[in-house]
C-alpha cells in the first residue's frame, strides 16, 4: 500500500490489501495496543501507514512464523536493531578506528611470522 498521496485507508481498504478480515483488525486493535487506527468523524476506523506496516508485521509473525498472539504481542514489545538505531553510540567511532587498525597490524605481523617460515 504505497499510494503518496493517500495518508488515510479504510478498514476495508486495509482488509483486502493485506489479505485479512476486517473482524481480524478489529480483534488485533485489542491485543496489540500499538495498533490504535484513529476514527473519522463517522467513527469508521482509519489506518495509517504506519498501522498497516504494524499489521503486516503482525500478519508475519502470526500467520508465516507461527505466534500465538500472546507471543507475537511479546516478541513485537523485544528490543531490535531497528528499535536501538538512534539510541546514542557508547564508544567513539575514533576509538573504533583505532582498535581496528591495531588488529590490522597484529594480523600483519602474523602473516609476516608466517611466511618467514
Amino acid at each position: 500500500m504505497n499510494h503518496r498521496t493517500k495518508r488515510f485507508y479504510k478498514i476495508g481498504e486495509v482488509s483486502d490489501t493485506l489479505g485479512l478480515e476486517a473482524h481480524v483488525l478489529r480483534t488485533w486493535e485489542e491485543v496489540f495496543p500499538e495498533l490504535k487506527p484513529r476514527k473519522n468523524r463517522a467513527g469508521h476506523r482509519i489506518f495509517t501507514e504506519k498501522d498497516i506496516q504494524l499489521i503486516s508485521r503482525i500478519k508475519q509473525l502470526v500467520q508465516e512464523e507461527g505466534y500465538t498472539l500472546d507471543g507475537a504481542r511479546r516478541q513485537l514489545n523485544r528490543p531490535t536493531l531497528v528499535s536501538m538505531k538512534n539510541e546514542p553510540f557508547t564508544t567513539d567511532v575514533t576509538d573504533v578506528k583505532e582498535e581496528l587498525e591495531s588488529i590490522r597490524k597484529l594480523l600483519e605481523r602474523a602473516r609476516n611470522l608466517l611466511d618467514s617460515h
